[in-house]
């Protein structure tokens, strides 16, 4: 093997120590953002009959969800 072989390996072994490291606090993303799409479909409940009333459409789910985040971050 070259030195520049040997040294793509030791990359990928680097890579592959930090996607390791990240497990956890993607995971973590994952849970926040679970919990921030439950409120947003409860949300989307609550807001449909009134947006039906006064005749405008409803944002996309991912609108909401996406507004629930930034205002989660905000406070």
């Amino acid at each position: 093997m070259t030195k520049e072989e040997l040294a793509e390996i030791r990359g990928r072994g680097d890579n592959l120590a930090h996607s390791r490291q990240d497990i956890p606090a993607l995971l973590d993303e994952i849970e926040r953002l679970q919990k921030i799409e439950v409120k947003a479909k409860e949300v989307i409940k609550v807001m449909q009959p009134w947006y039906c009333q006064i005749g405008k459409q409803m944002p996309e789910p991912m609108v909401v969800v996406e507004t629930l985040s930034n205002l989660a971050r905000v406070i």
